[in-house]
């Protein structure tokens, strides 16, 4: 099971464009540098500046909290529990 959670922007247009970008910090002592954070808030930019996205959807296993706390920190919000595995 995953959990979906979602941040909007508000903008009056939006295309049809998705990408999707997955990250992990896999070395521990890479980790609590803000590095994921800030290629999150990249990744943000990016879809908002150059394709006018303004919904970004986090796809995380039901059972990792410290990637649920972390994209709550960077305004993400729950949406659904979803039982399709990916």
């Amino acid at each position: 099971m995953n959990i979906l959670m979602t941040m909007k922007l508000k903008l009056k247009y939006s295309f049809n464009i998705i990408f999707e970008q997955e990250i992990m910090i896999a070395e521990p002592e890479s980790r609590k540098k803000g590095i994921a954070t800030e290629a999150i808030k990249i990744m943000i930019v990016f879809g908002y500046e150059y394709y006018k996205k303004t919904k970004f959807i986090a796809k995380i296993k039901q059972n990792n909290t410290p990637s649920i706390k972390f994209f709550e920190k960077l305004g993400f919000k729950f949406v659904r529990l979803n039982l399709d595995s990916y």
